[in-house]
Protein backbone atom coordinates (compact mmCIF):
# COMPACT_ATOMS: atom_id res chain seq x y z
CA UNK A 1 0.00 0.00 0.00
CA UNK A 2 1.21 3.38 -1.01
CA UNK A 3 1.17 6.71 1.51
CA UNK A 4 -0.31 8.88 -2.11
CA UNK A 5 -2.66 6.63 -3.43
CA UNK A 6 -1.56 7.56 -7.08
CA UNK A 7 -1.26 11.18 -6.80
CA UNK A 8 -5.23 12.69 -7.42
CA UNK A 9 -7.03 9.86 -8.60
CA UNK A 10 -9.63 8.53 -6.16
CA UNK A 11 -10.28 4.73 -6.04
CA UNK A 12 -14.08 4.14 -5.55
CA UNK A 13 -13.73 1.10 -3.28
CA UNK A 14 -10.76 -2.62 -3.35
CA UNK A 15 -8.15 -2.69 -0.85
CA UNK A 16 -7.57 -3.92 2.57
CA UNK A 17 -8.13 -2.42 5.90
CA UNK A 18 -5.29 -5.32 6.90
CA UNK A 19 -2.84 -3.69 4.87
CA UNK A 20 -2.12 -1.28 7.81
CA UNK A 21 -1.90 -3.68 10.29
CA UNK A 22 1.14 -5.48 9.08
CA UNK A 23 3.58 -2.92 8.56
CA UNK A 24 6.55 -5.04 8.66
CA UNK A 25 5.41 -7.01 11.70
CA UNK A 26 2.87 -9.52 12.71
CA UNK A 27 1.76 -10.14 16.27
CA UNK A 28 0.10 -13.27 16.82
CA UNK A 29 -1.70 -14.68 19.91
CA UNK A 30 1.02 -17.26 20.61
CA UNK A 31 3.45 -15.28 22.30
CA UNK A 32 5.54 -13.73 19.99
CA UNK A 33 5.96 -11.90 16.89
CA UNK A 34 7.79 -12.09 13.64
CA UNK A 35 9.64 -9.29 11.85
CA UNK A 36 11.86 -8.59 9.05
CA UNK A 37 14.58 -10.59 10.98
CA UNK A 38 13.29 -13.54 12.61
CA UNK A 39 10.92 -14.35 15.63
CA UNK A 40 11.03 -11.86 18.23
CA UNK A 41 10.05 -12.97 22.10
CA UNK A 42 7.72 -10.27 23.60
CA UNK A 43 6.71 -12.04 26.85
CA UNK A 44 4.08 -13.78 25.55
CA UNK A 45 1.33 -10.80 25.50
CA UNK A 46 -1.41 -10.55 22.53
CA UNK A 47 -1.69 -7.25 21.46
CA UNK A 48 2.20 -6.53 21.44
CA UNK A 49 1.99 -3.87 19.10
CA UNK A 50 -1.85 -3.32 18.65
CA UNK A 51 -2.33 -4.64 15.42
CA UNK A 52 -4.33 -7.87 16.47
CA UNK A 53 -7.14 -5.26 17.88
CA UNK A 54 -5.98 -6.05 21.59
CA UNK A 55 -4.59 -3.00 23.06
CA UNK A 56 -1.21 -3.63 24.36
CA UNK A 57 0.33 -4.12 27.78
CA UNK A 58 3.88 -2.08 28.65
CA UNK A 59 6.37 -5.07 29.18
CA UNK A 60 9.68 -4.32 30.94
CA UNK A 61 11.09 -1.42 32.52
CA UNK A 62 10.75 2.51 31.48
CA UNK A 63 10.64 5.87 32.81
CA UNK A 64 7.43 7.31 34.71
CA UNK A 65 6.60 10.78 33.76
CA UNK A 66 3.76 13.10 34.68
CA UNK A 67 2.80 14.76 31.01
CA UNK A 68 0.12 16.92 31.97
CA UNK A 69 2.43 18.22 35.33
CA UNK A 70 -0.93 17.45 37.95
CA UNK A 71 1.59 15.52 40.04
CA UNK A 72 -0.05 11.52 38.76
CA UNK A 73 2.88 9.63 36.87
CA UNK A 74 0.54 9.68 33.71
CA UNK A 75 3.17 8.77 31.07
CA UNK A 76 5.84 5.70 30.28
CA UNK A 77 8.57 6.17 28.48
CA UNK A 78 10.09 3.26 27.21
CA UNK A 79 13.35 2.36 25.25
CA UNK A 80 12.92 -1.00 24.23
CA UNK A 81 15.96 -1.45 21.80
CA UNK A 82 18.43 -0.11 24.57
CA UNK A 83 20.06 2.71 21.82
CA UNK A 84 19.23 5.50 23.88
CA UNK A 85 15.99 6.74 21.94
CA UNK A 86 12.52 6.28 23.62
CA UNK A 87 10.21 4.50 20.83
CA UNK A 88 7.30 3.93 22.72
CA UNK A 89 5.55 6.29 24.61
CA UNK A 90 2.30 5.03 26.44
CA UNK A 91 -0.24 7.68 27.71
CA UNK A 92 -2.80 7.39 30.60
CA UNK A 93 -4.73 10.25 29.37
CA UNK A 94 -7.71 10.23 32.15
CA UNK A 95 -5.47 8.39 35.09
CA UNK A 96 -7.05 5.93 36.11
CA UNK A 97 -4.23 3.59 35.74
CA UNK A 98 -4.94 1.78 32.33
CA UNK A 99 -3.25 3.42 29.40
CA UNK A 100 -5.40 4.69 26.42
CA UNK A 101 -2.71 5.73 23.85
CA UNK A 102 0.52 4.20 23.05
CA UNK A 103 2.96 5.87 19.97
CA UNK A 104 6.04 4.04 18.68
CA UNK A 105 9.06 5.28 16.62
CA UNK A 106 9.49 2.58 14.76
CA UNK A 107 12.24 4.68 12.64
CA UNK A 108 14.59 5.01 15.56
CA UNK A 109 14.70 8.78 14.97
CA UNK A 110 12.47 10.39 17.46
CA UNK A 111 9.24 10.81 16.29
CA UNK A 112 6.81 8.43 16.48
CA UNK A 113 5.69 7.01 13.54
CA UNK A 114 2.66 4.69 14.86
CA UNK A 115 -0.20 4.99 17.43
CA UNK A 116 -3.26 2.98 18.92
CA UNK A 117 -5.39 4.51 20.89
CA UNK A 118 -8.20 2.38 23.15
CA UNK A 119 -10.62 5.82 23.50
CA UNK A 120 -13.39 3.96 25.83
CA UNK A 121 -11.29 1.68 27.91
CA UNK A 122 -12.41 -1.67 26.82
CA UNK A 123 -8.48 -3.16 25.95
CA UNK A 124 -9.61 -2.76 22.14
CA UNK A 125 -8.04 -0.55 19.90
CA UNK A 126 -9.83 1.98 18.53
CA UNK A 127 -8.01 3.73 16.29
CA UNK A 128 -4.70 3.43 14.60
CA UNK A 129 -2.39 6.34 13.18
CA UNK A 130 0.35 6.22 11.10
CA UNK A 131 3.01 8.93 9.69
CA UNK A 132 3.27 7.71 6.39
CA UNK A 133 6.18 10.48 5.37
CA UNK A 134 7.59 11.28 8.10
CA UNK A 135 6.66 14.92 8.41
CA UNK A 136 5.67 14.31 12.41
CA UNK A 137 2.00 14.59 11.68
CA UNK A 138 0.03 11.50 11.47
CA UNK A 139 -1.62 11.42 7.68
CA UNK A 140 -3.65 7.85 7.72
CA UNK A 141 -6.09 7.11 10.45
CA UNK A 142 -7.89 3.31 10.92
CA UNK A 143 -10.84 3.95 13.12
CA UNK A 144 -13.04 0.69 14.31
CA UNK A 145 -16.66 1.93 13.92
CA UNK A 146 -18.22 -1.85 15.44
CA UNK A 147 -15.77 -2.14 18.01
CA UNK A 148 -14.18 -5.77 16.41
CA UNK A 149 -10.81 -5.14 16.49
CA UNK A 150 -10.68 -4.45 13.08
CA UNK A 151 -10.53 -0.83 11.17
CA UNK A 152 -13.35 -0.30 8.89
CA UNK A 153 -13.20 3.37 8.15
CA UNK A 154 -9.98 4.81 6.67
CA UNK A 155 -9.13 8.56 7.06
CA UNK A 156 -6.27 9.99 4.59
CA UNK A 157 -4.31 13.04 3.98
CA UNK A 158 -3.24 12.32 0.39
CA UNK A 159 -1.50 15.99 -0.15
CA UNK A 160 0.34 16.00 3.25
CA UNK A 161 -1.75 19.63 3.94
CA UNK A 162 -2.88 18.39 7.17
CA UNK A 163 -6.35 17.66 6.17
CA UNK A 164 -8.24 14.42 5.88
CA UNK A 165 -9.34 14.40 1.68
CA UNK A 166 -10.33 11.01 1.73
CA UNK A 167 -12.32 8.38 3.54
CA UNK A 168 -12.65 4.61 2.55
CA UNK A 169 -15.07 2.19 4.53
CA UNK A 170 -15.61 -1.59 5.00
CA UNK A 171 -19.20 -1.18 5.24
CA UNK A 172 -19.83 -4.77 5.47
CA UNK A 173 -17.32 -5.21 8.07
CA UNK A 174 -15.44 -8.01 6.12
CA UNK A 175 -12.07 -6.35 6.23
CA UNK A 176 -12.16 -4.48 2.51
CA UNK A 177 -12.73 -1.44 1.82
CA UNK A 178 -16.53 -1.32 0.12
CA UNK A 179 -16.12 2.39 -1.04
CA UNK A 180 -14.57 5.83 -0.85
CA UNK A 181 -15.38 9.56 -0.88
CA UNK A 182 -13.34 12.80 -1.12
CA UNK A 183 -13.47 14.86 1.83
CA UNK A 184 -13.99 18.65 0.67
CA UNK A 185 -13.80 21.06 3.36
Amino acid sequence: MTDSYGGSGVTTGGGSAREWLVPGTHTDAGGGHTDVSGPVDDGGRTGADGVDGVMPTPVGPGIRTDYDGDGTLDTLLRDTDGDGVVDEYWRDFDEDGRYESVEYDTEGDGDPDRKVTDADGDGRVDRWDYDTNDNGRYDVALIDRNHDGMPDLERVDTNHNFRVDLERYDDDYDGDFDRAREVIE
